[in-house]
């Protein structure tokens, strides 16, 4: 008998956090899944932790592979699960007991096709929820779903805060050697659900390491982040037939912009080159999508301003922001 819930957890070099993250999945009072663990090549003693809890118990299937990195561990966790719902964890976080018995209540009700959960963020000095909105149940229709993935504050673009039905990934797969896979990834989840649910009620306790990739923004992560976001407002806008997604599109372009900016700007700060390919690369997204006169008013001033002056001249621009970089380090260290 196939189980109701697939839950992947994709394994490298964890070994002294692994076990807390699988006795939290053993743990849950909802007991109808399987737990799928992806030893991705692990240098370290996880590929032998993952083996032993296997032995202790039938729900736990191990999966040993070449190291390919954390998209291609969770698609190979896709291809075999059997679940009607797939749920993901990292292996370095835990989960609150209820947290799976929550959420498939919460799609059973709704018939929604994801259904989401408060979360803790964890770090040496504190544990604290990250937002708390509103008390009760929330449910969005489609488009109100896309809206708020990409607004990214109701909705965020983690995988372990939710469970999903599997219908959802028929077509869908992680892009494998890129970072930031949950951002791309979960847009189109959105897209294609037809309805989703959303408590505030923190279940999931995500620990914020030092080192993690998640937490290392370099010249790649800036970039990546970039394209993530840019993949998302282009199947937007390219969907012109579908008024909502356009009306999104337009209000998501400030923010797409924005984090343009932040990928060109870290450049200037390390010294590197403005004609750089992928400096070039978000000049030439501005010129094709900005009208130069913006006539349209959902950009606001501070990238109006921006993009005004590097249009004229991004030499200088460069050299302004970086006067002003430093005028406000300097002043943040006074």
């Amino acid at each position: 008998m196939e189980p109701q819930i697939s839950i992947i957890v994709p394994v490298y070099n964890v070994a002294d956090y692994l076990p807390k993250c699988i006795e939290s999945i053993l743990a849950q009072t909802f007991t109808d899944f399987e737990l799928i663990l992806i030893n991705d090549g692990s240098p370290d003693k996880s590929p032998q932790i993952c083996d032993h809890y296997a032995s202790q118990d039938s729900r736990v299937h191990v999966i040993h592979k070449k190291n390919g990195g954390v998209s291609e561990a969770r698609n190979c966790g896709l291809d075999i699960a059997r679940g009607k719902y797939i749920g993901f964890a990292d292996s370095d976080d835990w989960l609150a007991p209820d947290m799976f018995e929550l959420l498939y209540n919460l799609s059973e009700k709704h018939d929604a096709d994801i259904s989401i959960c408060g979360h803790y963020v964890v770090t040496d000095d504190s544990t604290e929820p990250l937002y708390e909105y509103f008390e009760g149940e929330i449910v969005y229709s489609n488009v109100e779903g896309v809206q708020k993935i990409v607004e990214d504050i109701e909705i965020q673009s983690y995988l372990w805060n939710k469970l999903f039905k599997r219908e959802l990934f028929a077509d869908l797969r992680f892009p494998v050697g890129k970072i930031y896979e949950d951002l791309w990834a979960m847009y189109f989840l959105f897209k294609h659900a037809n309805k989703s649910v959303r408590v505030w009620d923190p279940k999931y306790y995500y620990l914020q390491r030092g080192g993690s990739i998640t937490q290392v923004w370099d010249d790649n992560s800036f970039y990546n982040y970039y394209l993530a976001v840019i993949d998302r407002y282009n199947d937007l806008k390219s969907d012109g037939n579908n008024t909502p997604y356009h009306d999104i599109s337009k209000q998501y372009l400030d923010n797409v912009v924005e984090y343009g900016f932040n990928y060109y700007n870290y450049y200037i700060k390390k010294g590197m080159k403005v004609n750089d390919e992928r400096c070039e690369e978000f000049i030439g997204f501005l010129k094709n999508n900005i009208n130069p006169f913006f006539q349209d008013n959902t950009l606001g001033f501070k990238n109006k301003m921006s993009i005004s002056l590097l249009f004229f001249n991004k030499r200088l621009y460069a050299h302004l922001f970086k006067f002003a970089f430093v005028v406000l380090r300097n002043n943040k260290i006074g």
